[in-house]
C-alpha cells in the first residue's frame, strides 16, 4: 500500500469513527435510596443538548462528541455530573438527598388551631397583596424559610391557575411540588419526587393540597423549604405556551428570597423575585 492510499485511509477511519461516536445512544436510569427518579433533567454540555427523563426515572440520549459531559438535576437532589467517554451504553446513575436550596430566613407560626388550614403569617392578605405568578415547562419557583417556633403541621396547600385565563389551552399539568426540610430528626426531603397531574379538565383556580399520615414538627433553626415545578408533558419537544399560575405574595419578611429557574434556557439564569410563595399549612396544635 502506497503511502496516497494509507493517507487516504486513515483519513476515513478517523471519519468513521467520528462519524460512529456520534451516533452513540446511551440508555439512562436514574434513582435515590433504591427509588426511581421521576422527570429528572439532564443536559449535555457540548452537545447543546436539553432533556427530561420519564416517570421512572429513564431516558435515552445521543452523544455528539467524545467530550460530552452529562448534567442531571432535580429538585430535592444534589446535581451530578457524569463524562461520557468510556462510560457503557446503559449507564446506571444514583443521585444524593439534597439538604438545602436557598438561603434561609425567619418566620414565626403560631399555632393555636387543631388540625386547620391556616396562613404561614396571619398578617398576609390574600387579596390586594397576592398575584400569580406564571411559571412555564421545565421552571420552577422556590422559597425558603426558617422556622423561629415550634411547628407541627400535617399538611401543605399551595394555589394554582391550571390554565391562563381567558384562553383554552387544552394541555395537561405535571407538577412537582417541592418541601424539603432541614432537619437532624426528620426525613430531608418527603416531597421530591411526587408528581400531580392536573387534566385538562382540571379547575381554573385550584387549591393544590398534600396531608401527610403523621404530623411533622419542625423546631426552631429547622429549614423550610417549598416550591412548585412545571414537568414538560413531551421531553422531547418541551411547549413554552403551557403555564400554570403560582399565588404568591409580598415578602413575608423583608429578608426574604424567593427564585424561579427555567432547566429548559440554555443560559440557566436564576432570578429573584421581590415576592414569596403563598401557602398555607395544615396546622396541629
Amino acid at each position: 500500500m502506497n503511502f496516497k492510499n494509507l493517507k487516504l485511509l486513515l483519513i476515513f477511519s478517523f471519519i468513521f469513527n467520528s462519524v460512529s461516536y456520534s451516533q452513540k445512544k446511551y440508555d439512562i436510569s436514574i434513582t435515590s435510596e433504591a427509588n426511581p427518579v421521576a422527570f429528572p433533567y439532564t443536559y449535555i454540555k457540548n452537545s447543546n443538548i436539553i432533556k427530561y427523563g420519564n416517570k421512572e426515572g429513564k431516558l435515552t440520549i445521543n452523544s455528539n462528541s467524545e467530550s460530552d459531559t452529562l448534567r442531571i438535576e432535580c429538585n430535592g437532589y444534589l446535581p451530578k455530573k457524569i463524562p461520557l467517554q468510556n462510560q457503557s451504553e446503559n449507564l446506571s446513575i444514583i443521585l444524593e438527598p439534597s439538604t438545602e436550596i436557598l438561603e434561609e430566613i425567619i418566620i414565626s407560626v403560631h399555632n393555636n388551631e387543631k388540625s386547620k388550614w391556616q396562613k404561614i403569617n396571619k398578617k398576609t392578605k390574600k387579596t390586594f397583596e397576592t398575584e400569580y405568578f406564571g411559571i412555564f415547562e421545565g421552571s420552577h419557583i422556590i422559597s425558603s424559610y426558617k422556622i423561629e417556633t415550634v411547628t407541627k403541621f400535617n399538611g401543605i396547600r399551595f394555589f394554582v391557575i391550571t390554565n391562563e385565563v381567558g384562553k383554552d389551552f387544552l394541555f395537561n399539568k405535571k407538577v412537582r411540588p417541592i418541601l424539603i426540610i432541614n432537619s437532624e430528626n426528620l426525613s430531608d426531603n418527603m416531597l421530591p419526587n411526587k408528581i400531580i397531574y392536573f387534566e385538562k379538565d382540571a379547575q381554573l383556580y385550584t387549591k393544590l393540597d398534600i396531608e401527610f399520615k403523621n404530623t411533622v414538627t419542625l423546631i426552631p433553626d429547622d429549614t423550610l423549604t417549598i416550591g412548585i415545578e412545571l414537568i414538560p408533558e413531551n421531553s422531547e419537544n418541551p411547549n413554552m405556551k403551557n403555564v400554570i399560575g403560582v399565588l404568591t405574595t409580598k415578602h413575608l419578611l423583608k429578608e426574604s428570597k424567593t427564585v424561579t429557574n427555567n432547566y429548559l434556557s440554555k443560559t440557566q439564569k436564576t432570578a429573584h423575585l421581590n415576592q414569596d410563595i403563598y401557602f398555607e399549612l395544615k396546622m396541629v396544635k
